[in-house]
């Protein structure tokens, strides 16, 4: 009885989580989209230009809950709860962002990784830091090269991304990219650490417990 409601606690606990994620994530940027959409409809015969701008924000906005919606339905499928999937969308979605940036791509990992099994909380946010942190290489890091390992050590799951590119002084940077990487590492019970300067490149370590993230 205690293991079945256990069950049933975290299946509720998970469906308001996937709630509240659709609200924040898709009803706000829907919410976006009707109000571009009658600002348009309002410049459409007195300013083409400006109706113009909206209609591209509406662009944006909408390609942003595209990519949302499937990073969310991919990490609620049962079906990628390994984590050699993680790997794989990791892989794909950085892979085609950084080769335009002529920046070299390697992704590492060890078998003791690649037979765990994730909690999908733990594997959407895992993903979301690693988006960002590549977004953030491809736009200001000028490297060549880039790493991702992915391990296992001291009852962690350790996340190490690194380049090779301009560095910078930590602290100065503009921008919510860094705290947003700090706050979902640490949603998740982990812990966040960055590490770079100028002309060194910069590196991302990232440790999850496993007890709070694996299955």
């Amino acid at each position: 009885m205690e293991k079945l409601k256990a069950v049933i606690e975290t299946r509720y606990l998970e469906r308001n989580r996937i709630s509240r994620e659709l609200h924040d994530e898709v009803g706000s940027s829907l919410s976006s989209i009707n109000i571009f959409s009658t600002v348009a409809d309002q410049y459409l015969q007195q300013s083409p230009a400006k109706a113009g701008e909206m209609i591209n924000k509406i662009k944006l906005t909408s390609g942003k809950i595209m990519e949302n919606m499937s990073d969310l339905v991919w990490a609620i499928n049962a079906q990628t709860d390994d984590t050699q999937s993680l790997v794989r969308r990791i892989r794909q979605f950085a892979a085609a962002l950084l080769d335009a940036k002529n920046i070299h791509l390697e992704i590492e990992t060890t078998t003791s990784v690649q037979q765990l099994l994730l909690k999908t909380d733990a594997k959407k946010n895992i993903l979301l830091v690693c988006k960002e942190a590549v977004n953030n290489i491809a736009k200001y890091s000028r490297g060549t090269q880039a790493v991702i390992q992915i391990d296992t050590k001291d009852g962690q799951l350790y996340l190490y991304i690194a380049d090779n590119g301009t560095g910078f002084t930590p602290g100065t940077q503009k921008g919510n990219g860094l705290l947003n990487m700090k706050n979902r590492c640490e949603e998740t019970g982990g812990r966040f650490e960055i590490s770079s300067s100028p002309e060194t490149g910069t590196a991302i370590h990232c440790f999850f417990p496993l007890t709070r993230i694996s299955n």
